[in-house]
């Protein structure tokens, strides 16, 4: 199966979508269509036509679903009332390749609820070229958007619609493949392309350099470009491709850049890399019955190639994360391997890895990066070790922190630790293992393990005082005494299938040494209409635990789980950031203040588009004020009493794109004993607070 896979992702005699039209023989049905959307629609015999102002102009997009011809008959832009309209883009057709494997059945006895160590790239697999053959064209409209879904579009398993989403005041053109898959334990991921005629693609290079080409070859050619973007140069404008920042992109452990824009000298697009780097490359989970909504972005402008480009970083800020006054940004869990890395003398585009690392997560406006060394035994470290070896480890770290840190940038100590490193803890052969993020205030020398005669605590120079751990009351001790954090990474996937899940009802989780536990969007379900809803729902979880068992809120931050990056990563689209409430960054040698950020639950997670500027609670009702790039989707309060959820949905259809709002809500659920929110935008991106006790 996989040389049919390579065949036909390079084919150039590609089965195109509009290849198998059949004539539909009749106008769309506009009986959900309300023209005070703010999208004109008109609709004869096999042609829809939308027109709508955006960026001081007015955009045409004409459909054609006739045999013979391309689905789009052009896309064009006017600079205004009265004047002519200019063709951006000539006829072309919208084109997907959906590769579709298998995912390895979750372990029945282990009970896994999410799959991540899976490799479907491994086992045989299919690409196959959708095909479309349109049955209807329905016209919706959603507050002040409009979506034109035509039915008849399949490739392998996958049956449902091909879907033109637009929003007034916005030049996006969101294209979906919006398809049902019909069987069990299939992995797949998806390509989309234009196939329409470009003079040159332009893009900007992983060395910053913005480049322009001729689309030539009969194969498609991956390129590595920055910001995901591959530009086509019209002799009326120009048209930029680019996918969501974010749910494109399934979980690794490395961000490398795969190469994700493709082209030859008919198509140009995004592209999905079947294989990435390190123990799991698990694809999109396709849940049997669920529709999974594939989705790209095309926008159309007259700005020439290097000006559109300027306009699509707009939506990601240009791959930053933007400063808050009042707030630090803090990101967790990065196994960069950098203690080793310095200490073989290794290089990295000429840059000590330290100063590599460092100056990748400043350009990206990162305040503290929390990281996770000593990860694996002799590859990144001695954890096991409880001689000077460990110790001589760790010294190294603190220095190297220490030179890398200034006013506004912190690299500090961590470590991922595993239940089964201290022999094990809790011992108990009933609660399932998982991993746990340690976090202390403060430069803290410990060995994981305890050797014969070694004491708990003891004064060797040049470290100072040393600790050695011996089971778990030791590490409760360790935590209690340095007033050190723990909580879990990856929850419930991975190694941390079952926790903490199985130790909730511990003293020690519900003391306050444990935080929580972590966010990612991990995996990913394009069915789902936000990322990361494992780790969302077990903050829910968390939170009536809390309530039902008398102790404080839990926490959940984000976290990166990435390993060695560098400046030519894929990084954006890999991580999410929590703004902290911190006026300034503390001492490089005394954190309190990050982690009592965190143990407060002072801080909001977001994937960078979406900002919480404030979220409070007051007299009975909810004031959230937002700020956001693509046009917002959604808004939820979720509450809880202590035994169930409830979740309150605010439509935000009517938004248009880079808006700022204060919304006041009145809260539903008048038994609530805690709530929060999570905020969502058309391409899945998010942001969520930390829950308010209402006790």
């Amino acid at each position: 199966m996989t040389s049919i896979h390579h065949f036909l992702r390079s084919v150039a005699a590609i089965i195109t979508l509009s290849a198998a039209i059949t004539n539909i023989g009749h106008a769309a049905d506009l009986t959900r269509y309300d023209p005070n959307c703010g999208i004109k629609i008109e609709a004869a015999v096999n042609i829809v036509t939308a027109t709508w102002s955006a960026d001081g102009g007015m955009l045409r997009l004409t459909l054609d679903p006739t045999p013979g011809n391309k689905i789009i008959e052009s896309i064009e832009r006017s600079a205004g009332d009265g004047q002519p309209f200019v063709q951006l883009l000539g006829p072309s057709d919208v084109q997907f390749l959906v590769t579709v494997g298998s995912r390895t059945p979750a372990d029945a006895k282990q009970k896994f609820p999410y799959m991540y160590f899976d490799k479907p790239a491994e086992r045989p697999h299919q690409t196959y070229a959708a095909k479309f053959e349109p049955r209807d064209v329905v016209v919706e409209s959603e507050g002040h958007r409009a979506v034109i879904k035509i039915a008849g579009l399949s490739a392998g398993p996958f049956a449902g619609d091909l879907v033109f989403r637009l929003y007034a005041g916005s030049p996006l053109v969101h294209i979906q493949a919006a398809m049902t898959p019909h069987g069990q334990n299939i992995a797949y991921f998806y390509d989309a392309l234009l196939d329409g005629h470009v003079d040159r693609l332009a893009y900007e290079d992983l060395d910053g350099q913005f480049k322009t080409q001729e689309p030539t070859g009969d194969n498609l050619t991956p390129l590595k470009v920055d910001y995901r973007t591959l530009i086509g140069k019209t002799s009326g404008g120009s048209i930029a491709i680019f996918p969501t920042p974010h749910a494109y992109f399934y979980p690794c452990d490395f961000a490398e850049n795969q190469g994700f824009v493709q082209f030859d000298r008919h198509r140009f697009g995004i592209r999905q890399s079947p294989i990435a780097g390190g123990a799991g490359a698990p694809w999109f989970d396709a849940p049997d019955g669920k529709v999974q909504r594939m989705d790209f972005f095309v926008l159309p402008s007259s700005l020439g190639p290097q000006e559109l480009l300027d306009r699509v970083k707009r939506y990601t800020h240009g791959d930053t994360f933007v400063p808050l006054g009042g707030r630090k940004t803090f990101t967790s869990h990065v196994h960069a391997h950098l203690v080793v890395n310095e200490m073989a003398g290794k290089r990295i585009h000429g840059n000590a890895p330290t100063q590599e690392f460092a100056a990748v997560f400043k350009r990206m406006g990162i305040n503290i990066v929390h990281l996770a060394e000593f990860h694996r035994q002799n590859e990144d470290g001695h954890f096991r070790n409880t001689d000077s070896i460990r110790l001589d480890e760790m010294k190294k770290m603190f220095e190297l922190y220490h030179q890398y840190s200034d006013d506004n940038f912190l690299l500090l100590p961590g470590e991922e630790g595993r239940w089964y490193m201290a022999n094990p803890w809790p011992p108990d052969p009933k609660i399932d293992p998982g991993h746990w993020m340690s976090f202390f205030p403060r430069p803290v020398y410990f060995t994981w393990l305890r050797a014969i005669g070694q004491p708990f605590a003891e004064r060797i120079e040049p470290y100072g005082m040393v600790y050695h751990l011996d089971g778990r009351e030791d590490a409760i001790r360790l935590l209690s005494e340095q007033q050190g954090l723990v909580w879990t990474r990856h929850p419930l996937i991975k190694a941390s299938f079952a926790t903490p899940d199985a130790f909730k009802d511990t003293d020690f989780y519900k003391s306050r040494m444990w935080l929580g536990a972590a966010w990612k969007s991990m995996p990913v379900d394009l069915s789902q209409d936000r990322l990361g809803r494992r780790s969302l729902d077990l903050l829910d979880d968390m939170s009536n635990w809390a309530i039902a068992g008398g102790y404080p809120l839990k926490a959940m931050p984000g976290e990166i789980d990435l390993f060695e990056i560098d400046r030519t990563n894929e990084l954006y689209a890999n991580i999410n950031t929590n703004y902290l409430q911190l006026d300034r960054l503390p001492r490089d040698d005394d954190w309190t203040a990050v982690l009592d950020a965190l143990r407060e639950r002072k801080f909001f997670t977001t994937t960078g588009e979406i900002l919480i500027h404030s979220f409070a609670i007051h007299d009975g009702k909810a004031r959230a004020d937002l700020q956001w790039t693509f046009p917002l989707s959604f808004v939820e309060l979720i509450s809880g009493d202590g035994t169930s959820v409830h979740r309150q949905h605010i439509d935000l259809s009517s938004s248009a794109e880079f808006g700022r709002q204060t919304f006041s809500l009145p809260i539903d659920d008048r038994s609530a004993k805690w709530i929060r929110l999570e905020a969502c935008d058309v391409a899945r991106d998010a942001a969520f607070t930390q829950s308010i006790d209402l006790r």
